[in-house]
């Protein structure tokens, strides 16, 4: 059930954004239907269900893009409903980027399903790339990479931080971080006792994105 929301989610934004954004929620007093959904789809992230997973990723990372068609919108044409719906888009998504790293990074640590790497590489990159340079997207990393799950020790955590900090300021393609994320989902899953921290894995992964 989730799966297919999330599908006609997905195809709701990107055929009729305006709509989506723009729709009341049921319950009178609540917050909208498309701020109730993006609540719901960064809580499905970590669903048990794979294609939930998958589906409210793919959903986000289209909401995520929605701004960007936003800015060339209200750039062409500034009383057109795109700049009535503009800040509860990027309001929403500012709101919940933090909780959004934190959950894929969750996921990267031997979480997901390998099926879900690629996607969760991909929403990843579109919040970092998309947020500003600033020592409060920094610290919005160090805090995703400090949760307990991160096995690999504290030189593969600087590796990590660096690898996402260049996304935010544009020097890392999608291509690069899918593997990234592929590496470092590796490493965990066959490590569940840390004995890779400080490793010859870790020395690779390092020279591999770091030099």
């Amino acid at each position: 059930a989730l799966a297919g929301m999330f599908s006609t989610l997905k195809k709701c934004i990107e055929l009729c954004p305006v709509l989506l954004v723009q729709m009341e929620s049921a319950t009178i007093g609540s917050s909208s239907l498309f701020v109730q959904s993006m609540e719901a789809a960064t809580v499905a992230i970590n669903d048990r269900q794979v294609d939930a997973a998958r589906g409210s990723i793919l959903y986000l990372k289209s909401a995520v893009e929605l701004r960007d068609s936003i800015v060339k919108k209200n750039v062409m044409s500034p009383e057109s409903p795109w700049s009535i719906i503009a800040p509860t888009v990027a309001g929403t998504i500012g709101r919940l980027r933090s909780k959004l790293t934190e959950r894929l990074i969750y996921g990267i640590c031997g979480h997901f399903a390998r099926e879900i790497l690629d996607p969760c590489a991909l929403l990843l990159h579109a919040i970092l790339v998309r947020s500003p340079a600033t020592t409060e997207t920094e610290s919005m990393i160090v805090a995703a990479m400090r949760q307990e799950q991160f096995l690999l020790g504290d030189e593969a955590r600087m590796v990590a931080y660096q690898v996402l900090g260049q996304c935010s300021s544009g020097g890392i393609a999608p291509a690069v971080l899918i593997d990234f994320v592929s590496d470092l989902w590796a490493m965990h899953e066959s490590d569940d006792t840390g004995g890779t921290a400080g490793g010859d894995a870790v020395k690779k992964l390092e020279k591999k994105y770091c030099s």
